[in-house]
C-alpha cells in the first residue's frame, strides 16, 4: 500500500491542508486513536530526526512548504529541501547504500502575483 508524507500541511499554501488542531477539529475520531492509516507529525522543518521518521518507509513525499506572499529573504522551501536531502542521505546509509529505496518527491512550485 502506498504511503504519503505531506510536509507543510498548515494551510499557508492551501486552505484544504490543515494544522493538526484544525484536522482534529474536523475529524475528532483521529484523536487518541492508533490509526494504522493516519499518523500526524507536528514540528519544525529544522528537526531532522522528526523529518526522517516522517519520510522513513513512505512512497511519496509532497513538499508543499511555501507562503502565499512574495517575502524577501524567506527561505522555508529551501530549508525544507536541505532537511529532506539530509533525511534521504540518512535513510540511504541506514538501508545499505545503493540498494536503498527512497521515496519520490513531489514539489509544489508556487507562483505569487505582485500587485
Amino acid at each position: 500500500m502506498p504511503t504519503y508524507t505531506i510536509l507543510g500541511a498548515t494551510g499557508n499554501r492551501d486552505p484544504h491542508l490543515l494544522s493538526q488542531q484544525k484536522l482534529l477539529r474536523l475529524l475528532p475520531e483521529l484523536e487518541g486513536t492508533k490509526s494504522s492509516q493516519t499518523q500526524i507529525f507536528e514540528g519544525s522543518i529544522h528537526d531532522i530526526p522528526l523529518l526522517t521518521s516522517c519520510i522513513r518507509d513512505c512512497t511519496v513525499v509532497f513538499l508543499i512548504i511555501s507562503t502565499n506572499d512574495n517575502i524577501p529573504g524567506c527561505h522555508m522551501a529551501q530549508d525544507t529541501a536541505v532537511g529532506v536531502i539530509q533525511d534521504l542521505k540518512t535513510l540511504k546509509t541506514e538501508s545499505g547504500g545503493a540498494n536503498a529505496v527512497i521515496p519520490k518527491l513531489v514539489l509544489l512550485s508556487p507562483a505569487t502575483l505582485d500587485d
